[in-house]
């Protein structure tokens, strides 16, 4: 003898009204309580997740202070160099360009070595990482990204003051 599987119907079928369901079948309703106990028992994780961000940011920050600082004291050491350029026929452009290039390659080479450094950090800190796994290539990317952008930026200023030289005046300094 073959039995017939039963019916399931949903419970929307069965009780066409919500105030007709069984008890034990009601849907669960969220109270204001609910969303207290759930901000809550996050609140920590939140806390820790924002002043994560307030530093990574002061950190890029101070990062980007610093190689202006560094940038900009180079080329003070190098008014000399940069004047004879611009005396034997350099652009301002070619200038701007040969400042960018140094920095371009500073920076690569910055992040390369901070990759290969979180790569192999990435094994200690997985297990405490949430939603993203340790050796996620967006992260890795977006954070190389921020970086050459700082770099960038910290570069310009100082790249176009140079650019401005006199060669007359530059040499006169020396």
């Amino acid at each position: 003898m073959v039995c017939a599987q039963p019916l399931r119907i949903s419970a929307r079928r069965r009780y066409p009204s919500r105030h007709s369901w069984p008890r034990s079948e009601r849907p669960r309703q969220r109270t204001p309580g609910d969303t207290a106990k759930v901000a809550e028992a996050t609140y920590l994780q939140r806390l820790l997740a924002i002043l994560a961000g307030v530093f990574g940011g002061l950190a890029t920050l101070l990062a980007g202070l610093g190689l202006y600082g560094l940038i900009a004291w180079t080329l003070a050491q190098r008014t000399a160099e940069i004047g004879i350029r611009m005396a034997l026929g350099a652009t301002r452009g070619n200038i701007t360009t040969l400042i960018a290039r140094e920095v371009a390659t500073l920076a690569l080479f910055g992040v390369v070595q901070g990759i290969v450094v979180a790569l192999a950090a990435g094994a200690l800190i997985g297990s405490q990482l949430f939603g993203v796994s340790a050796h996620d290539p967006f992260v890795f990317g977006s954070a190389a990204l921020v970086l050459l952008a700082v770099a960038a930026l910290a570069s310009l200023l100082p790249a176009l003051r140079a650019a401005r030289i006199e060669p007359a005046d530059a040499l006169r300094c020396e």
